[in-house]
C-alpha cells in the first residue's frame, strides 16, 4: 500500500534540506539510474534547486524560477516514491508550491510503464484555513521526464473526489550537479 502523500511531501523537503547540506559540504548525493533508462548518470537530486518550471493548471499559470528534483528510492527515502520534485514561488502574495512525484510500487524504480503514477500537487502553503490554491491530483499517462525535463500535458483526476478534471501543461527543468 502506498505512503500517504503527506509523507511524501515531508520526504521531499526533508530531502531537499539533505541536498542542500551536502551540495554546502560538498558531498555527492551519488547515481541514480532507474530500471526503465528514462533518466542517465544524474545524482540524486539538484542541491541549489536551480532549474526552473511553468505550471498551467486550468487556464491559470505559475512560474518557478527554481525547482529541486531527487531521483530514485534510496535519494527519496522512500519505497515507492522514484522521482520526486518541488518549488516554491510567491504570486500575488500567496505562496505556492508546486510537486510533480512518480509513485512507483513495484521496486524497480520506473518512471513510466504499467503501474506508474503521477501525483501533481499545486496549493498555497502560507494559507492552510482559506487556500487560494489546492490542487492534487493523479494520473498513469500524460508526464514525460528525460534527461532532467518534466513535460505535462493532459486531463488529470483531483484526489479529492475523484471525479473532478483539471487540464494541466508543465515544463520543468531540473538542473543536475
Amino acid at each position: 500500500m502506498p505512503l500517504p502523500r503527506s509523507f511524501a511531501l515531508t520526504s521531499v523537503a526533508l530531502a531537499a534540506l539533505l541536498l542542500v547540506g551536502c551540495a554546502a559540504s560538498g558531498t555527492d548525493a551519488g547515481p541514480a539510474s532507474p530500471a526503465d533508462g528514462t533518466s542517465t548518470d544524474q545524482p540524486g537530486g539538484s542541491g541549489d534547486g536551480s532549474g526552473r518550471a511553468t505550471v498551467t493548471v486550468d487556464g491559470e499559470t505559475w512560474t518557478y524560477d527554481s525547482y529541486l528534483c531527487v531521483v530514485g528510492y534510496e535519494a527519496n527515502e522512500s519505497d515507492v516514491y522514484s522521482f520526486s520534485s518541488t518549488s516554491f514561488t510567491t504570486t500575488d502574495g500567496e505562496k505556492i508550491q508546486l510537486l510533480i512525484d512518480v509513485l512507483d510500487a513495484s521496486g524497480q524504480g520506473r518512471l513510466e510503464g504499467d503501474g506508474v503514477v503521477y501525483e501533481i500537487t499545486l496549493y498555497d502553503y502560507g494559507n492552510d484555513s482559506a487556500p487560494t490554491v489546492d490542487i492534487a491530483v493523479e494520473g498513469t499517462d500524460g508526464v514525460s521526464i528525460v534527461d532532467g525535463v518534466i513535460t505535462v500535458s493532459g486531463e488529470f483526476i483531483a484526489d479529492n473526489d475523484q471525479q473532478t478534471l483539471h487540464t494541466i501543461e508543465a515544463e520543468a527543468v531540473c538542473d543536475y550537479d
